[in-house]
């Protein structure tokens, strides 16, 4: 009887270190899209100012159309800009004058390290 309570303890710890691990694992493998998508709008709107000479006082897919739009959405599904204010993602604008603006800071609120942030080069 008390090598069977044995057993089921072995296998009860080992459970739950793997839900934990799993848990951690899922929420880097978020943290890591985040990423990808602050890069992908970070490159697109370096491209557009290239192109235009400012950047824009709103993004989306109107105006940065050769990115995927998949990468406008978070991983917990809110789009970037949604009125809700509940997506991860923010692009803040500075210096804007008519729509065109000087500078921008782009940033994404991570699970598992602090928010991840990039700026305009210029």
């Amino acid at each position: 009887m008390i090598e069977l309570v044995f057993v089921v303890l072995i296998f009860g710890t080992a459970a739950v270190f793997f839900f934990v691990q799993n848990l951690r694992v899922q929420a880097a493998t978020r943290d890591e899209q985040r990423k990808v998508s602050i890069n992908a709008i970070f490159h697109n709107l370096e491209h557009y100012h290239d192109l235009h000479g400012y950047y824009p006082e709103e993004i989306g897919e109107h105006n940065l159309r050769a990115m995927d739009p998949q990468l406008f959405t978070d991983p917990t599904g809110f789009n970037l800009g949604d009125e809700s204010g509940l997506s991860d993602f923010r692009y803040e604008p500075t210096g804007c004058v008519e729509g065109r603006c000087r500078s921008y800071t782009l940033r994404s609120e991570m699970e598992r390290e602090g928010d991840f942030v990039r700026g305009s080069r210029r």
